[in-house]
């Protein structure tokens, strides 16, 4: 959808802006995420080493949506380590927000969504030691978020397709 308002505003050069823009984001990310496991100087090495790789150069001056199903997948691992240090469930509602847009953008996006309930299930039982109870809560919030943050897609979909999870389809419930 943002990549068809681009078009429709500037044509192709403002998509292709918007997707070195998201390059930049992962960078960013990128350089967040490493500076909160190994320090500043580590983390500005990791950014600069991952928008130097062949693919991520490649794909910035592409209109495509890759890097915006990174960023998103990135930033709702990020959002979930910070829920992680400060054990605050809005950082919890807002990974799985982040999981759902990350779904919206491309289907490989659940990958993202999976990962979360791992790490949510790991840090539940072991690290927070809340019981299973309390897993399985913080498992429900990650995938309600995630719904929430998937349902402008399935809207769409319905609308145009009348089936939720078009392209794939589920004849037994008349979704083609």
């Amino acid at each position: 959808m943002l990549f068809a308002m681009a078009l429709c505003i500037k044509g192709v050069l403002f998509a292709k802006l918007i997707h070195f823009f998201f390059g930049l984001l992962c960078a960013g990310l990128v350089y967040f995420l490493a500076k909160a496991l190994f320090g500043a100087r580590e983390a500005l090495f990791a950014a600069v080493i991952f928008y130097l790789m062949p693919l991520t150069a490649s794909l910035s001056g592409a209109a495509n949506i890759d890097l915006g199903t990174l960023y998103y997948g990135l930033a709702a691992v990020a959002v979930f380590l910070l829920y992680m240090n400060e054990r605050s469930l809005r950082h919890l509602f807002l990974s799985g927000f982040l999981a759902g847009i990350c779904i919206g953008t491309k289907v490989t996006g659940v990958s993202v969504l999976s990962v979360l309930f791992l790490l949510s299930l790991w840090a539940s039982l072991r690290h927070f030691r809340e019981g299973a109870w309390g897993a399985a809560q913080k498992i429900l919030i990650l995938g309600f978020m995630a719904l929430a943050g998937f349902s402008p897609w399935i809207a769409r979909n319905v609308r145009f397709t009348r089936n939720p999870i078009a392209p794939f389809s589920l004849p037994l419930l008349g979704w083609q």
